[in-house]
């Protein structure tokens, strides 16, 4: 857990995230987050939630993986079982 300051939202255990969390997430700081919130916002990054005034954690991170340029290394597995198949002259 990444602790800050009289700042709860940094909790794990919090599924929003303030202003700061969000910019600290983004590896910038505060001023840098205002000053390009509406920029981020433009590219599609989440706006605070209307009720709670933070954001939420999980749309922050699923902003973040979707611009991934890259995408996780995916393994196949070779099988040696055959499919079943179907006779048609049995039907």
């Amino acid at each position: 857990m990444t602790k800050h300051p009289r700042d709860i939202t940094f909790d794990d255990m919090s599924a929003y995230g303030s202003v700061k969390w969000a910019a600290l997430t983004l590896g910038k700081r505060y001023s840098w987050f205002m000053r390009e919130r509406s920029r981020l916002e433009t590219a599609g990054f989440p706006k605070p939630d209307l009720i709670t005034g933070h954001y939420i954690k999980a749309d922050v991170e699923a902003w973040i993986t979707k611009r991934r340029q890259i995408a996780d290394r995916v393994e196949v597995q070779p099988t040696t079982e055959s499919q079943p198949r179907i006779n048609p002259d049995d039907l």
